[in-house]
């Protein structure tokens, strides 16, 4: 729910050209990195700085507080086999499908609903993607 806020609030942000998707990119592109070398701490991390760029892109601080105060938690439990994708390459192919997403969002007249079940949609991509070869 406070991931929704956040997106919701990073949005509204982007369309009124108050901040930038530099963050994204950035983290993006380390995942990448990461996915090249293997390195599935960088990776996660990335992963952390990208959902952390939508957090400050927002300009909510009292969300920006709960979401850091928790983002130490989100961390370990990602780190879980159960809850991360051991597919580096498909880390980054979910990021980019939701930086796309998140342009759509931008560029249109999503509602507030829609973008929360963008947002709902790539957090359980991993999970779907776990049950699908467990399962």
């Amino acid at each position: 729910m406070l991931e929704s806020i956040l997106l919701r609030d990073a949005v509204r942000n982007w369309r009124a050209g108050k901040s930038d998707l530099s963050g994204l990119h950035t983290a993006l592109e380390t995942m990448r990195i990461a996915a090249k070398v293997d390195n599935r701490a960088t990776s996660l991390a990335a992963d952390l700085d990208f959902h952390r760029a939508i957090c400050l892109a927002a300009g909510n601080d009292v969300a920006a507080t709960l979401w850091e105060a928790i983002a130490r938690h989100v961390m370990i439990i990602f780190n879980r086999s159960d809850y991360r994708d051991d597919d580096l390459d498909a880390i980054v192919q979910q990021h980019e499908a939701f930086l796309d997403f998140i342009e759509t969002a931008i560029d249109g007249d999503m509602t507030d609903a829609e973008i929360e079940r963008g947002l709902h949609d790539h957090l359980l991509q991993v999970s779907r993607a776990k049950h699908q070869t467990t399962g």
